[in-house]
């Protein structure tokens, strides 16, 4: 948990934030304003637009379906810790995907690409990521992170390993492959390489899938003797390997 105190309520808008210049807000941010906050103008908010400005901001008019604000006092406010990762994993089921994107957002994951796999259950479509990229502007408005991660749309495993491969280290989670620990960890903080955490579906990836991975360079993890579920996996190795790049040791 976050120690620093909450003083204003933080909204997303994707405009420049530049002082004394009205922005206007629309959609599911002027209900949260005005029905469920109860703003009046007159009064102060945060403003954040997902690529690491924030401003405070004054109400000037609540209309139906829009709110008119001035920026007052804009700047850029760095909460990101360390290299960026990317994390591609296959759909887990109902809302759990949902769960799975804000708790990356959490944790500071760059990027986040849906993969669809030899034995995905969960096939999203093109028109999900709209909803996935609220998600995460929901999670920000909570952690108050001020970058916005980029949220794709859905590839195949093999095409993703066609277009990351050459360009950033792949961590492949499954049964076999080493050991998540300190040889691991040295050798991700002392390379230069952008770093990709890639899951599969629940039934795992298939040996096609796993040596079309190997083929291109990617690196077997191997979380422990338990099952986990998707979004378990994702989460765990996104926390360890935040924690190794940024504050690890050994």
């Amino acid at each position: 948990m976050n120690s620093e105190r909450k003083t204003f309520d933080r909204f997303f808008t994707e405009a420049a934030l530049t002082e004394q210049e009205r922005v206007v807000l629309s959609g599911s941010e002027v209900h949260h304003l005005k029905n469920v906050l109860r703003y009046k103008p007159g009064q102060t908010v945060e403003l954040f637009n997902g690529r690491g400005q924030v401003a405070l901001a004054t109400v000037c008019e609540v209309g139906r379906t829009a709110v008119t604000l001035e920026v007052q006092h804009s700047r850029s406010v760095e909460r990101e810790t360390g290299p960026a990762v990317t994390v591609a994993s296959a759909i887990p089921k109902g809302e759990r995907l949902r769960w799975l994107v804000e708790k990356l957002t959490e944790l500071g994951a760059a990027r986040f690409v849906p993969l669809i796999c030899e034995r995905s259950v969960v096939v999203p479509s093109g028109s999900k990521q709209a909803k996935l990229q609220q998600y995460a502007v929901e999670a920000c408005k909570q952690c108050r992170r001020n970058w916005l991660p980029e949220i794709q749309q859905p590839v195949p495993f093999r095409e993703f390993l066609e277009a990351e491969g050459s360009k950033q280290r792949l961590l492949v989670a499954h049964p076999g492959g080493q050991t998540v620990g300190s040889v691991l960890a040295d050798r991700l903080r002392t390379s230069a390489s952008p770093v990709a955490i890639v899951v599969g579906p629940e039934g795992g990836f298939t040996s096609e899938e796993l040596a079309a991975a190997k083929a291109v360079g990617a690196e077997q993890v191997d979380l422990g003797p338990r099952v986990l579920r998707v979004e378990t996996a994702a989460l765990a190795l996104l926390a360890w390997l935040t924690l190794q790049l940024n504050w690890g040791t050994s």
